[in-house]
Order: C-alpha cells, then structure tokens, then sequence
C-alpha cells in the first residue's frame, strides 16, 4: 500500500456521499408518493441526482483502491498483474468477498445512472409515465449496493483489508512533499469519474432539451377584465370581444378541454458539455503529472520518447483517447448552443464520446492494473511480460578429459602395473549380428 497522507486511500473518503444521499432521496420519494408537488420532495429527488452521479467518483477511486491494497509494498503501476498476484497473500475467502464487493456495487453504479439518466433525459409526460419502472430500478440498485457495501465491510472488520497493525498512532507531516498529501494518479482516477459525470447529465439533458423544443406551447388565456396582470396591476380596459383571443391564435382550432399550458423551462446541456471539458482538460493534467512525476522540458521529452515506443501503446492510446474526448467535448459544447437544430449531427458525436469513455475506461484499467506495456485487449500473460512458461533444462556438465598413456610409458605385459590396468571395452559389434560376433569375422 502507499505511505500516504490519507491511509490506506481516498476511497473510504467518498463512498459514504452517494450512500448516504441515494437512500434519503428515495426515502423522501416514497413518502411523498402521494403529493407530487413541493419543496420537500424537489430536494429527495435532487439527492438522487447528486448521488448517482458522485457514485461515479467512489467507483474510479475504487478502482485504484483495489490495485493499491492487492499489492503488499508500494504500488508500482510498471508491475503486471501476474507479478502483483505472485506476492499476494490473501486467502480465497478473501479474494471472493472483495470480488462480491467490486461486482454488486458495480452493478448498482450502472442501474443508478441508467435511472437517474432516463429521467433526466425524459419529457414531463415520460416522467410520469415511467416513475414507478424507475423508482423499483433504484430500489434494486440500493438492494445491491446494500449487499456490496456488507462485503466491504467484512473486507476491512474481517479480512483487515486496508489496515496496517503495526502502523505508529501518530507522525510528523514535515518534509513531505505535493504528492503525499495529493497522489497524482488518485487523483486522476477521482477527477475521471467527475468528468464522466458530467458528460452523462449533458447528454440526458441534450435529449430532454429535444423533447421540449418538439412542445408547442398552447395558447395563453385571454385577459379579462379585474384579472391582474402583475402584482397591484388589473387589466381594466379590455376591448370589446373580450376573451376570445387576438391575432394568429384566433386562426388555431379551439379545444374546450385545452388548458393553457406555461413555456416550458429551459435546459442548458452546452454549459455541462463545457463544463466536462474543462474537467476533461484538469484530468489530463493530473494523469501527465502522475505519469511524468514533474513538468520540465526533459521530462516532457523522455515521456515523449516513450509513446514513441511499441511496448507503451497501452498508454499512447490512452493519451490519443484523451485527446478525443477533450475536443470532442467542445465541439458540442458549441453545437448545441449555435446550432441547435443539428440534432442528428450532436447525437452521434455524444454517442460517440460514450464509447470512447468507455473504451478509455478499459485502457486505464489496463495500465493501472498490467502496466503500460501489453495488449490493448487483455492482461499479460506470463509468457508476455518476459518471464517464461517453463525453465529451460539444465546444462550438460562439463567433461573432464582423461590422460592417455604414452606409448613410452605403457607398462610391459605382466608387470604389476600392467595387471592394474582396466579390461579394455569390447569391439563394436553389427547392428544385425549378436553381441558375441566381431565384425569381419
């Protein structure tokens, strides 16, 4: 784990927000299920707003949580993910209960954003058509959440995961550096899942705004005499014909059961597209600190020099996907203020940052969990991070050679030394001949 200033992560740091506001907001949903209106109910569902989306940044920070206490020293993103497990020593209850953990909450994430998208997405009439569908959607991402946040529990009471025993009460902050206290690489993960967040509401909201922009508006009442017009003012001289209305509308067919119906409120997706870029910008910058460690001209070009590199593609794809989505991010910023009936033309370009945020997402994992070098597809192997599948088999040792006689010093038949002398080998025999026959006999 890292020696930090906040130990073991920043994880425990914001979990507890979209917990603590995703229960209370559907809570204030079902208690005032039968009044549809007020204050009260405006605030519940504004809660479940905030803590779907701050579940996005409890998951990312999750993310570096979980490579951080799975490896026993400091965390070094240059180890693969073999490498990491080699050194691993927990028990197989251990690695379940932390999979039940990642696997329930990451389902919940996805069905909280999936509600919460949906409504934000959806016109008056859709809102109220698919309330209950989307109220019994979150109970079912809180029932999971429950159970994920019981695993983590029974992670760190149990399991002791995140906890150093023999870690001193207390120490001195000094001489310490920037990074202790603020990690460049958690908090690229954390500004990540911000980012992410935003771009989900500006799309929702860029849909809603279609919706709305298709109502036709119907047309005011007419003002009567004694109706007030403003606070202290009546409409006192109103001309003959009263209550029929005047100019074009009196073209419109009139519906005794049309109600007047007030303009609708304005949505503004192009400040959240711009707003995810400038986040955007701020997590590129977190992760060029976290990958170069400090901003000078050499740094910038040995970092560089390693995109350049085959076995870095994990992170120059990383890097270009970035680059996608910042200008990406822009550009619909000013589509949809400017030109906001090229809908087609900003639907596609929103679907697309979609895919590339999810493929970025894969890629970071990749290049936090196995490091920059690899596939762009899967972890190392262990053949691929240079180690090989089976030792290769032992050298043959060396033979020493034995001294022949000279044939000076050959002993003369029957002296004592002669009969020291070893019996000399037989003589090749045939392949076809017994082992008795000598060849040419």
């Amino acid at each position: 784990m890292a020696n930090d200033f906040i130990v073991p992560n920043w994880h425990p740091l914001f979990i507890h927000f979209p917990i603590a506001l995703l229960v209370l907001g559907f809570l204030i949903e079902i208690i005032t299920f039968a009044r549809p209106r007020g204050g009260f109910r405006a605030a519940g569902r504004w809660m479940l707003l905030l803590g779907a989306f701050l579940a996005l940044p409890a998951t990312t920070s999750g993310i570096y949580a979980f490579r951080d206490v799975a490896a026993p020293a400091q965390l070094d993103v240059d180890q693969h993910w073999h490498q990491v497990l080699a050194t691993n020593s927990w028990s197989p209850g251990h690695w379940d209960a932390i999979s039940d953990h990642i696997w329930y909450n990451s389902g919940a994430v996805v069905l909280f954003l999936a509600a919460v998208g949906v409504w934000l997405g959806s016109s008056d009439k859709w809102r109220c058509t698919l309330r209950l569908p989307l109220l019994a959607v979150v109970l079912v991402g809180l029932v999971l959440m429950s159970i994920g946040a019981w695993h983590g529990g029974e992670l760190v009471y149990k399991f002791g995961t995140g906890v150093e025993p023999g870690a001193p009460a207390g120490g001195s902050t000094a001489g310490h550096g920037l990074t202790w206290y603020i990690p460049p690489l958690q908090l690229h993960l954390v500004l990540a899942g911000f980012a992410v967040a935003l771009v989900v509401a500006a799309v929702a909201l860029m849909v809603r705004r279609w919706q709305l922009d298709r109502r036709v508006p119907a047309p005011a009442a007419p003002l009567t005499e004694g109706q007030p017009v403003a606070p202290g003012i009546m409409a006192l001289d109103v001309p003959a014909g009263a209550g029929q209305p005047i100019g074009p509308a009196s073209d419109l067919p009139q519906n005794r059961d049309q109600q007047p119906v007030a303009p609708p409120s304005e949505v503004y997706p192009g400040w959240f597209w711009l707003g995810a870029f400038g986040l955007a910008i701020v997590t590129a910058v977190a992760g060029a600190w976290a990958a170069l460690g400090v901003f000078s001209k050499a740094a910038f070009r040995e970092g560089l020099e390693e995109l350049r590199q085959a076995d870095h593609r994990r992170l120059a794809l990383h890097v270009a996907l970035g680059v996608l989505i910042i200008v990406l991010s822009l550009f619909l910023a000013a589509l949809v203020r400017f030109a906001r009936r090229w809908r087609r033309p900003a639907g596609i370009l929103a679907g697309l940052v979609l895919l590339l945020i999810a493929w970025q997402i894969w890629v970071g994992v990749l290049i936090t969990f196995d490091s920059p070098e690899g596939s762009l597809f899967r972890f190392a192997a262990v053949t691929q991070a240079g180690e090989p599948a089976t030792m290769p088999p032992p050298a043959a040792p060396a033979r020493t050679p034995v001294p022949q006689p000279s044939p000076s010093t050959e002993p003369v038949r029957g002296s004592p030394a002669a009969s020291q002398q070893p019996a000399a080998a037989p003589p090749p025999t045939a392949p076809g001949a017994a082992p008795h026959e000598e060849i040419g006999t």
